[in-house]
């Protein structure tokens, strides 16, 4: 930090981009949560992408030719027990805050920031609670998704 105050010319845009760091953000954790996700299924050379803001989920994935909707929630809060509310929607809207349908995604992920890991969980969940022990489980990740996806294809 001290070295980049030293090449600081504007110290004005410099304090105005460190109060605007300590704010908090909901959209750009979501938007990182998702990335995390999505690395981490193409990284296992899952063939996955993004989708249009605004849909019921964030990442399709295919598996074996069957498109797969992913719903990504996200935190940077760590605690012994972390949860996460799958809900729709912005307080200040017109709708509200509401929950999802059945029908809305098929793999529920939990996304980590803080230590970049992501569980998953197949099916619509209103809440999912991890014990932070089960995000830094080594292979934990990936069995959570074989997990998810066995689950899936029997239903």
């Amino acid at each position: 930090m001290d070295n980049w105050l030293q090449l600081d010319l504007f110290k004005s845009q410099h304090a105005d981009f460190i109060k605007a760091k300590k704010t908090r953000n909901d959209v750009r954790i979501g938007e990182a949560g998702e990335h995390l996700t999505l690395s981490k299924l193409q990284n296992w050379d899952i063939n996955a992408f993004s989708v249009s803001a605004g849909d019921a989920y964030d990442i399709v994935a295919d598996i074996n030719g069957r498109m797969i909707r992913i719903q990504v929630k996200s935190t940077k809060r760590i605690s012994s027990t972390m949860c996460f509310s799958f809900t729709r929607g912005f307080h200040g809207s017109k709708k509200g805050v509401f929950n999802y349908s059945n029908s809305d995604y098929d793999i529920a992920a939990t996304a980590n920031l803080v230590d970049e890991k992501v569980l998953f969980s197949y099916g619509v969940k209103n809440n999912i609670s991890w014990s932070r022990h089960q995000f830094l489980t080594d292979g934990n990740e990936f069995a959570s998704w074989s997990a998810a996806i066995s689950c899936l294809s029997k239903h």
